[in-house]
């Protein structure tokens, strides 16, 4: 899930983005509401922001790999912040199945990683 050096399937790739979208939403939805009722000190904050982080990691992985599967490169995934370009890669990336081969970027996805508890990867 952290890693960007393997491969990830189409079906992988949509429960981990789910995931790091979910802990991403939590995490700006708990600071506004922190601020919102003038709870927040700096800990929650810095928590929260960590928990920001690491969603984000999660999901930038999870489109790095999946790039790997269709046998492109991860700078790729700089495309992303452009309005249509981005649109358009990120339909290409839930579309396209992977290369069933081996790549230059490891063998074809066979199952979930050791120890993710995600669903198998398609």
């Amino acid at each position: 899930m952290w890693s960007l050096q393997s491969r990830c399937g189409r079906l992988a790739f949509f429960a981990t983005s789910m995931f790091g979208g979910f802990m991403t939403g939590a995490a700006w939805l708990a600071i506004f509401i922190a601020k919102l009722h003038e709870h927040s000190t700096p800990a929650i904050t810095a928590l929260f922001m960590i928990v920001l982080a690491a969603g984000s990691w999660i999901t930038f992985a999870a489109c790095i790999r999946r790039l790997h599967d269709i046998g492109w490169s991860g700078w790729w995934i700089l495309l992303a912040p452009i309005p249509l370009a981005g649109l358009c890669q990120a339909l290409m990336l839930t579309s396209m199945p992977g290369q069933r081969a081996d790549n230059r970027f490891g063998p074809p996805p066979g199952g979930a990683p050791a120890g993710s508890g995600m669903l198998t990867q398609a």
